[in-house]
């Protein structure tokens, strides 16, 4: 823990110039325990102190982190192109990267930085979440699918990437889609004001197949197509929920 850490610190410093990498562990260690707990500028001084010893990669990244968990976005991508610029193939610098220009909007840039992280670990499961979630941003939700889907296939309990998954169907206007994503089942139903708003449904597990279709007769209902002189026809509906007329008069009444 912490405590742990400070001592280590505190016992290397002793020691000087011979004990140098362990001291730069030990700041770095603790510094990552302090931005967990929230108290970032103890985190972040660590993080300094480490780098002024030993320029490399995990420092900026974790600095990086850091500033962007206290909202300096701008700094956080300066570390993080900096633990990028030492260790090309950083994936995990990639994707923190792609988070923070996420979090900014820049979608596309975004993008871009997840896909790095992927190539570079191609079971890298948040990333995928994570690009999903820049391409639904966007309004690529084909694409987006496609990532929350490797996703799952990769962690099928992974409940946040089922969620970006349905919400990228209800991007779709994919509705039957999103509703089975959260567990629910969605009825399409068809009616006028003639039959007392209900004539057909849509069975839920036809819905995806047949988005544009209003379903069958309810029960007790039927429908018919009555084509005149070559034309398309017009659909009739008849149940005993269809009612006698329009009221004209007090009589009617």
């Amino acid at each position: 823990g912490i405590a742990a850490c400070t001592r280590e610190i505190a016992f290397d410093r002793k020691i000087g110039e011979g004990a140098t990498r362990s001291l730069t562990q030990a700041l770095l260690h603790r510094g990552m325990m302090y931005g967990l707990q929230g108290r970032f500028e103890s985190a972040t001084q660590d993080f300094d102190e480490a780098i002024q010893m030993y320029k490399f990669a995990a420092a900026y990244n974790w600095r990086g982190q850091t500033y962007g968990m206290k909202g300096d976005y701008d700094r956080a991508i300066a570390d993080f192109n900096q633990a990028i610029k030492l260790d090309s193939a950083y994936a995990v610098a990639y994707y923190n990267r792609g988070q923070t220009y996420r979090l900014e909007g820049e979608h596309d840039l975004a993008i871009k930085d997840f896909s790095a992280a992927i190539r570079l670990n191609s079971d890298y499961v948040v990333a995928y979440r994570m690009r999903g979630s820049a391409y639904a941003a966007v309004g690529k939700y084909d694409a987006a699918i496609a990532d929350f889907s490797k996703a799952i296939s990769l962690s099928p309990n992974y409940a946040a990437a089922f969620d970006g998954r349905g919400m990228a169907y209800l991007g779709k206007k994919d509705y039957a889609r999103a509703m089975q994503e959260n567990g629910g089942n969605l009825f399409v139903m068809y009616g006028q004001t003639e039959a007392t708003a209900r004539m057909a449904y849509l069975p839920p597990e036809q819905a995806t197949a047949h988005p544009d279709c209003i379903g069958i007769a309810i029960p007790g209902g039927s429908f018919r197509i009555a084509a005149q002189h070559g034309t398309e026809g017009e659909l009739f509906y008849r149940g005993p929920n269809v009612m006698m007329g329009y009221a004209t008069s007090r009589a009617d009444l």
